[in-house]
């Protein structure tokens, strides 16, 4: 039995993976296509239209979901950060595909991906190399200011235990707090 996420071998006798969480298959079955499950963006229709297009021709499964005059495109996770890498780096030559009545509605939105409601806020390359131009859905945001968080209550414990003269026991805690939160990564 094969794991068709990890890849890994398993004997007979065994049929889910507990690292990926997924049944196994047995040698030689080919896997099934991967799910659409990732939000690879909400869009114009038109340009929603456009880029359903592209997928097809790739044959990357996905879902439609209309919001408001909005279409939401769904893809395979494993897909979703390549293809959001390259409809950001080829959008003007997305617009410009559009029919020319659509490219000029799409243009009215205006902003730097106009037609896109909620385009990728930046972007770094990964430890592979890779273009990467938002987080993905399971990291946290918020993880990013636990550290200056802690930063900022260990100087207020330290100014309290100051102006209040709450001993040693305030001071200790405001300096393990204040050193605590610099050293957590940002």
């Amino acid at each position: 039995m094969r794991c068709p996420s990890c890849q890994d071998d398993f004997e007979p006798h065994v049929t889910w993976c507990a690292s990926c969480n997924v049944e196994l298959l047995p040698e030689g079955a080919e896997p099934p296509p991967p799910a659409p499950d990732a939000h690879l963006g909400l869009f114009h229709a038109a340009v929603a239209e456009e880029l359903g297009a592209m997928l097809e021709e790739r044959g990357v499964p996905y879902e439609t979901v209309t919001r408001d005059g909005d279409v939401e495109l769904v893809v395979p996770r494993a897909e979703r950060n390549a293809l959001r890498t390259e409809v950001s780096a080829s959008w003007p030559d997305i617009i410009a595909a559009l029919e020319e009545h659509d490219a000029a509605a799409v243009r009215d939105q205006g902003g730097q991906y106009p037609g896109w409601v909620d385009p990728p806020l930046g972007g770094w390359v990964d430890r592979e190399g890779h273009l990467v131009v938002d987080l993905e859905e399971d990291e946290h945001e918020h993880a990013r200011t636990i550290g200056p968080m802690l930063a900022v209550i260990g100087a207020a414990v330290l100014l309290l235990t100051w102006w209040a003269d709450l001993g040693v026991g305030g001071g200790f805690a405001g300096v393990g707090l204040l050193i605590f939160g610099l050293i957590l990564p940002k």
